[in-house]
């Protein structure tokens, strides 16, 4: 981890800025370079970070947020770690990060989840767990590239139907109210039915013949460059 000099564009949505980077990829920042002595410096910055128009990743946890501002969508971000902050809604402009790979809002105050997240084409992996989340509509619309879904410590009593469309690799809803009726039981055995690797409550599993037990897997990001 490491600080560095933020330009205006970028200092805007970094409360008292703080912008902790994760040093795994390349998360060069490119300035505007009016005289030589601005050339040398963006030089410097190059060579210990890499050339590229931004952050790729960009990570403002336990950063005590409340709100985030929509500066943040000027950014080519592929990841976005929020966790450990006290968020109670996020801006429906996050869906203009339109190469946003990995969105994780662990650990907030979430009541709902905008929208506008199903306009996130490269989307692979959402994580809003330990919020406090308690209905996602019928009509929501998710990622139809999702593969890896948190939503456990919630407050959700069922799923959108929806959701047994995707291709999820894995479904995390533990600790979660959940109501194991037709519905419920659809979803879960589609998405069995294409591979998704459900990650339950065992008092909600054993209701399923044969019950559904999750299985250890490697987690998304772990090789990624």
């Amino acid at each position: 981890m490491f600080s560095l000099a933020l330009s205006p564009a970028t200092s805007a949505f970094a409360s008292a800025q703080i912008l902790p980077f994760s040093t795994g990829q390349s998360l060069g920042m490119t300035a505007a370079r009016t005289s030589d002595q601005d050339d040398l410096e963006e030089d410097s910055k190059r060579e210990h970070l890499g050339s590229s128009r931004g952050p790729a990743e960009l990570s403002l946890q336990d950063c005590h947020l409340q709100t985030l501002s929509n500066e943040i969508v000027k950014l080519p971000l592929k990841v976005l770690i929020l966790d450990g902050n006290e968020l109670t809604e996020l801006s429906s402009h996050v869906g203009e990060l339109t190469d946003l790979q990995k969105l994780s809002v662990e650990k907030n105050k979430l009541r709902a989840l905008p929208q506008s997240i199903g306009t996130l084409r490269a989307l692979e992996y959402l994580n809003a767990s330990h919020n406090s989340i308690r209905e996602l509509p019928e009509t929501f619309s998710w990622p139809q590239g999702l593969k890896f879904l948190y939503l456990s410590f919630n407050s959700l009593d069922t799923l959108p139907g929806p959701v047994q469309d995707l291709t999820l690799k894995e479904l995390h809803i533990r600790h979660n109210p959940l109501k194991v009726d037709e519905k419920l039981r659809n979803i879960f055995l589609s998405l069995k039915a294409n591979g998704c690797n459900i990650n339950c409550d065992r008092a909600v599993g054993q209701q399923f013949t044969p019950p559904i037990v999750w299985e250890k897997t490697q987690r998304f990001f772990e090789d990624c460059p």
